[in-house]
């Protein structure tokens, strides 16, 4: 296949970061930016791969649109060779997908979005144009109470049409089973000058087959989850055709020989998401770890806000393990709309607290965070004033870890959404910044 640059548009940085990983090759180095106003930096070159986080998901569908089509277009515009792009979606269909999916497809001057959000490594599939986690239809799941995206039906199509006015049309795992030709005749067919097709995928090998018929055609924009974006990685910066981006033991897995082990770990937990509660409990109990819960009840009351701040501080301060776990609790409420900043920034502006004091005690410490959410790893990035990220590999799928760069110098991320991974995902994550490398 040609060699091209690649740029990925996404929708928030846990998902960034984890499509972004799969890019990642002896040849090219990724780059996450989070700054709206540069989305790119075209000076970095093609062995850079390019990952824009619009932030997009929980902002407001006006500017969304806006923040996806200037990076599209600017893309358009300014490059004179053709280039690989990927939209990167939410792999339960949160936010504004229909929109943001025309809005690139506007941008970029292309007419076919192909959205395939399976990704079964984590128990997304998709049958019949539904949307299914872990087996069950996602209205069946916690992420029909999402607090501020909830998925209130299975089919897609229905989802899609809430916010854009382009025709939806299916692709069966039926055209998916005969092969990447048949899904190549497929999308010949469409007479549509702008449309959105939906692919049905179940397994791995599904997403394969896909993303072998889509690659290389010029009228299509790729949009899915981290499933998606393993094998289209593969095809568009693997070496010599090598899969490794979709084979599970070929999944690449970079050294982490070049960081150094943290004397201080966080876990950060905004996510509302009863898995990532869980999470945090096993890795207290398993660490011995401490836990600050911060209570968004009071952080919503003008009135209350300040003291549970300075309670939070305090409390995370005066924490007798390296090892501990910041979390806003399960039960939400309104903030007022005289309080600045949102939950998150709030948790944020307790971690910036606790590292500065105890760097301005002993500047050689070294700290490492896991941040739960996308909200929650943007805040703590922007908190710490980093500029980028560079993912560097996975503790397990779904899992990436990064290197962000700040004034502070560069310090180890390790991400992932509110419902990924099992029980003891944190606990890995903790043991993973904490454990000396091989040498």
């Amino acid at each position: 296949m040609s060699r091209k640059p690649v740029f990925v548009i996404a929708d928030d940085l846990t998902g960034a970061a984890d499509a972004a990983n799969y890019f990642r090759t002896v040849s090219h180095r990724v780059r996450v930016t989070f700054n709206s106003q540069v989305p790119w930096m075209l000076s970095l070159g093609q062995d850079v791969v390019q990952v824009f986080d619009a932030e997009s998901r929980s902002i407001d569908e006006a500017m969304a649109v806006q923040r996806v089509f200037t990076a599209g277009q600017q893309l358009a515009s300014t490059l004179q060779e053709s280039f690989f792009v990927y939209k990167k979606i939410d792999s339960t269909l949160r936010g504004h997908i229909g929109s943001e999916m025309e809005a690139a497809l506007r941008g970029l001057g292309r007419s076919i979005a192909v959205v395939a959000p399976a990704f079964p490594a984590n128990g997304r599939t998709v049958r019949d144009g539904e949307l299914f986690v872990n087996g069950l239809p996602i209205s069946q799941t916690a992420f029909a109470r999402d607090p501020r995206n909830p998925v209130t039906t299975d089919r897609i199509s229905d989802i899609l049409r809430t916010t854009t006015s382009l025709p939806v049309i299916d692709l069966s795992l039926g055209v998916v089973n005969q092969g990447p030709a048949a899904i190549a005749r497929f999308l010949e067919s469409i007479a549509e000058d702008m449309v959105i097709v939906v692919a049905d995928a179940e397994t791995d090998r599904d997403l394969v087959v896909i993303a072998e018929a889509i690659a290389e055609n010029p009228r299509v924009l790729p949009c899915g989850s981290a499933g998606l974006a393993k094998p289209l990685a593969s095809l568009w910066v693997g070496a010599d055709g090598v899969t490794f981006a979709y084979e599970d033991q070929l999944v690449q897995r970079a050294s982490k020989s070049h960081i150094t082990t943290c004397n201080r770990v966080l876990l950060a937990v905004g996510s509302a998401n009863p898995t990532a509660h869980v999470q945090l409990e096993y890795a207290a109990s398993s660490l011995g770890a401490s836990i600050v819960e911060m209570q968004p009840v009071a952080l919503a009351d003008v009135s209350t806000h300040d003291e549970e701040m300075l309670r939070a501080k305090q409390k995370l301060l005066h924490s007798p393990t390296n090892v501990v776990g910041v979390t806003l609790s399960e039960q939400r409420a309104v903030r007022e709309s005289d309080i600045p900043g949102s939950f998150e920034s709030d948790l944020a502006e307790v971690v910036l607290e606790w590292v500065t004091q105890i760097h301005g005690v002993d500047n050689a410490i070294s700290f490492g965070f896991a941040a739960t959410g996308g909200d929650t790893a943007l805040a703590i990035c922007e908190a710490l004033s980093a500029t980028a990220i560079w993912p560097e590999g996975e503790v397990v799928s779904g899992m990436p870890w990064s290197v962000m760069e700040t004034p502070h110098g560069n310090i180890p991320l390790i991400s992932k959404a509110g419902g990924f991974g099992d029980a003891d995902a944190l606990e890995q994550a903790a043991r993973f910044l904490t454990t000396p490398s091989p040498i």
